[in-house]
């Protein structure tokens, strides 16, 4: 009885770790695997949609737009070769651009392609920006009316080609049936193809 009294003692004395360790699964056994943690919520994107609230201070927004800036210096300082194309003076309608400029880097790159387009009674001009892989990243639309309206896109796309967001905005005047979203053959993703393309209406 005494000794059944001394083993019940150190038992309890050594704790629930002991016991476990006395139980039949533990004997030959690995310990069953614990399922594992949920990943930490800091583990997922925190990046939120762009949206018309946030668009300003959005970090793929102001990616795209810090492209635009880099190309923008870049042909301040005289380091873009810029080449003209006149497109045929006769297209209406949008039939055809009336002009093309591209702007290549010191290896050959373009980094800036501009359109112009229009008709009797409207005009538009598009500067496309290009990253260093001539990716794509941003587009800055200026659209004029007769009756004195003026409508400027803001376009952005990230690395992947995709579209992140587009800001119409109406700087003045009672408004114009322009579209949006902007069409797409004018935000060309290929610059050297869009300024070699034919460029007379029809």
């Amino acid at each position: 009885m005494r000794s059944s009294i001394t083993l019940l003692l150190v038992l309890v004395s050594a704790g629930p770790y002991a016991l476990s360790s006395c139980s039949p699964r533990s004997a030959g056994k690995a310990p069953a695997a614990q399922p594992s943690a949920a990943p930490h919520a800091s583990s997922r994107s925190t990046i939120e949609p762009v949206t018309s609230d946030n668009w300003r201070t959005h970090p793929s927004v102001k990616e795209s737009q810090r492209v635009a800036e880099e190309v923008t210096a870049l042909e301040k300082e005289g380091k873009l070769t810029l080449v003209e194309r006149p497109g045929d003076e006769s297209c209406e309608n949008y039939e055809g651009d009336m002009f093309r400029t591209i702007g290549r880097d010191a290896r050959g790159r373009a980094r800036k392609l501009t359109l112009a387009a229009g008709s009797q009674d409207s005009s538009v001009s598009v500067d496309a920006y290009y990253d260093s892989e001539v990716r794509l990243r941003f587009v800055f639309v200026k659209a004029s009316a007769a009756n004195d309206t003026i409508y400027e896109y803001q376009i952005t796309f990230g690395r992947d080609g995709e579209k992140t967001w587009e800001q119409r905005t109406l700087v003045r005047g009672p408004g114009h049936t322009f579209p949006t979203p902007w069409p797409e053959e004018y935000t060309p993703r290929d610059p050297e193809a869009r300024f070699a393309s034919p460029t007379t209406c029809g």
